[in-house]
C-alpha cells in the first residue's frame, strides 16, 4: 500500500465553517416551533407563552442566515470533498514505495493530489461534476438545460504542475517531468469527450478505477520519492502555519 502523508480536508473545513456560522439561526427556528407546539399541546395561556415566542422570534431574525449563494457554495464544497476522498482512497491502494500527498498548497497553487514513486511524479486535479463534456480541449457544463463554457480543469492543473516544478527546483535543483491528470470522480457525469488526452500539457483524463500503477521503467529510487513527497508535505505544513 502507498503511504498517504496527508488526506483531503480543506473543502470539508470550509463547508463546516460556513454551516456553523449559520447554526444559531437553525437552533432558534427549531426552538421557536418546539415552544409553539408545546404551548398548543399543553394549553399554555398565551399571555404566558407569547413573551417567550417573541424572544425566540427576535433571536431568529437577528441571527445570520445563509444566502442562496452560500447554500450553493456549501453544496459545492461538500461535493468537491467527496470527489477528492474517492480519489485519495484509490491512490492509497498504490503499491509499497509510492507516496501520496492530498490537498496541499504549493507556491499559491491549491493542488488536490500529488503522487510520487519509482514511476515518476503525478499531479492530479479531481472534478466531481455531473453533466460535463470536453471537445477540442474546451470544457462545457450543463446548467438549466443548456451547455455553458466552464473553466478548463486541464489549464488549471497545468498551473499546479508549474508551481510544483518551481518548488522542486528551488528545493532540490531538479527539473523532473510531472504528469498532469484530471480525474472525473463521477464517470456517469461525463456526457461527451473527443479525446482523453487534452491540451494544455497533454493532460490525461481518467476515472478513479483507472488509477493504478501499471509497472514500467523506474525514474527514481524509493528513497528519492520519499524525500520529494515529504518535502511537499512539509512545505504545505509550513504554509499553513504561516497563514494561521
Amino acid at each position: 500500500m502507498a503511504q498517504t502523508l496527508r488526506w483531503p480536508e480543506s473543502l470539508k473545513k470550509k463547508a463546516d465553517s460556513m454551516e456553523s456560522k449559520y447554526s444559531d439561526s437553525q437552533v432558534a427556528k427549531s426552538i421557536f416551533f418546539l415552544f409553539l407546539a408545546l404551548s398548543v399541546m399543553f394549553n399554555i395561556v398565551w399571555y404566558i407563552a407569547w413573551p417567550g415566542l417573541i424572544a425566540l422570534a427576535v433571536w431568529y431574525i437577528k441571527t445570520p442566515k445563509p444566502t442562496d449563494k452560500d447554500k450553493v457554495d456549501i453544496k459545492a464544497y461538500r461535493s468537491g470533498y467527496e470527489g477528492e476522498l474517492i480519489v485519495a482512497r484509490r491512490l492509497a491502494e498504490f503499491p509499497d514505495g509510492w507516496f501520496v500527498v492530498n490537498d496541499i498548497s504549493i507556491y499559491g497553487s491549491q493542488i488536490d493530489h500529488v503522487v510520487v514513486g519509482p514511476g515518476g511524479i503525478f499531479c492530479l486535479e479531481t472534478k466531481n461534476h455531473i453533466d460535463i463534456m470536453c471537445r477540442n480541449g474546451n470544457w462545457f457544463k450543463k446548467k438549466n438545460g443548456s451547455w455553458w463554457t466552464m473553466n478548463s480543469p486541464s489549464k488549471q492543473n497545468l498551473g499546479h504542475v508549474l508551481s510544483l516544478k518551481e518548488f522542486l527546483y528551488d528545493k532540490f535543483k531538479i527539473r523532473p517531468k510531472i504528469a498532469s491528470i484530471i480525474v472525473l470522480s463521477r464517470e456517469e457525469g461525463l456526457k461527451d469527450i473527443d479525446s482523453y488526452i487534452v491540451p494544455p500539457g497533454n493532460t490525461r483524463i481518467m476515472f478513479p478505477h483507472e488509477l493504478f500503477y501499471r509497472g514500467g521503467r523506474s525514474v527514481m529510487t524509493v528513497k528519492d520519492a520519499e524525500a520529494i513527497a515529504v518535502a511537499i508535505f512539509e512545505a504545505n505544513q509550513e504554509g499553513s502555519a504561516k497563514a494561521a
